[in-house]
């Protein structure tokens, strides 16, 4: 077989050398596509997404698309101001799609990462937010007596499959708490939130020095639905303004304990 040249090259040569060349074309487009997503401004991202994550409105957006800010957010009836958005191309690496969300909402701040895998999984990590302890009294079914303190949310891992929970694993801490009126303080409490397969279940402990003694078992299922028994009591019987203060939280039973029991629905995010 005769070898053809093309200007003084073999034609497979050529075909080598094409082929070869077009590997460095494909990456630099590829590195184009991404420097255009990266330094896409964020209100003109917003502009082309706005439909696709109604009833989503974002307002005073800067930044890019990559990392950005909007002085507002709004969904529905709850509103989010100084909200921040950074996204993690690392994670891409492991498969995941990640962006670290930073926002106050009623004067609490908020901070954690979100992600989906692609599975179809989505997940939120390193949680960190507060609630009034007021939030607790729909939950106890003692609404209006009126707690005091800050509960404080630190979760590790929150696990969404199909649209329903699978795992949760953190802590929630009511920190100084207490009646607003009358004016009492019954210490600190801590629920250890874990995942054992398909269970998720709380469990509630008083710290020590606290006033009152507290137990408790929460569990949690995926749709969200709960059921929490425990009991109060407490730890210096010669305190009757203590045990005034645990009436507001039922009728004292056999050994001064105060039995709860409750159950109830926690809305889903998706």
């Amino acid at each position: 077989m005769k070898s053809f040249r093309f200007n003084g090259f073999q034609l497979g040569t050529v075909r080598a050398f094409i082929a070869h060349s077009w590997r460095y074309v494909a990456f630099a487009l590829l590195m184009y596509l991404a420097f255009l997503l990266v330094t896409m401004p964020a209100a003109r991202a917003y502009t082309l997404l706005k439909e696709r994550i109604a009833p989503l409105q974002l307002y005073e957006i800067e930044g890019t698309a990559w990392s950005g800010k909007a002085a507002l957010a709004v969904t529905g009836a709850r509103q989010f101001q100084s909200v921040a958005w950074h996204v993690r191309p690392w994670a891409l690496l492991l498969g995941h799609t990640e962006v670290a969300l930073d926002f106050d909402e009623a004067g609490r701040h908020t901070q954690a990462v979100a992600g989906r895998t692609l599975g179809g999984g989505i997940y939120l990590r390193d949680v960190e937010t507060r609630l009034p302890a007021t939030a607790l009294e729909n939950m106890l079914n003692i609404s209006g007596t009126g707690l005091d303190g800050t509960l404080n949310i630190v979760l590790a891992e929150v696990a969404f499959l199909d649209k329903k929970l699978s795992a949760v694993n953190g802590t929630l801490t009511w920190s100084n708490a207490g009646l607003m009126s009358p004016k009492t303080a019954l210490g600190n409490f801590v629920m250890t939130l874990e995942t054992s397969g398909q269970e998720i279940k709380g469990v509630l402990k008083d710290s020590p020095g606290s006033p009152l003694r507290a137990e408790g078992l929460l569990r949690l299922k995926p749709d969200g639905a709960y059921q929490f028994t425990g009991s109060l009591s407490l730890r210096d019987p010669g305190r009757p303004d203590l045990e005034q203060a645990l009436r507001f939280f039922g009728s004292p039973g056999p050994g001064g304990k105060v039995a709860i029991s409750t159950q109830g629905m926690i809305p889903l995010p998706l």
